[in-house]
């Protein structure tokens, strides 16, 4: 059980990512409250849905992370590696880099994983890419 901190479930599960065969990872943070972002409707395949709520949360807050990557991973299960590829982007230009904690315990930040989220897309333009 995470005590007193913000539990956000992040729902990017990438091919060739260190967390690819783990659960969503869940994001902690010190404002001691609860947001799923949309992690359970795109587990569901909902995924238009969870854009359109994204797209909200997003709207209210264009530098929140864990909207722009649970978007951002809608974005690339949908084939639009472009838009994703721009908002992992935006997660890296963020002042902000909050950690994740993963489900194993490991922590990771959320610009590591925009970061291992435009690999990805690095190796799926490119079979001579280096992916793992």
């Amino acid at each position: 059980m995470v005590k007193n901190s913000i539990v956000i479930s992040l729902l990017l599960i990438l091919s060739g990512a260190a967390w690819a065969d783990e659960n969503p990872p869940i994001i902690n943070d010190s404002k001691g409250v609860t947001q799923s972002y949309q992690a359970d409707t795109i587990k569901e395949g909902n995924l238009t849905l969870a854009e359109r709520e994204l797209r909200s949360l997003i709207a209210e807050n264009p530098h929140d992370p864990y909207a722009l990557l649970n978007l951002a991973y809608i974005y690339q299960q949908s084939g639009r590696n472009y838009q994703a590829r721009v908002l992992y982007e935006r997660v890296l230009d963020l002042r902000s880099n909050p950690l994740a904690e993963l489900p194993s315990g490991k922590p990771a930040r959320v610009k590591r994983i925009a970061q291992r989220g435009i690999d990805e897309l690095a190796c799926l333009k490119s079979p001579r890419a280096r992916c793992k």
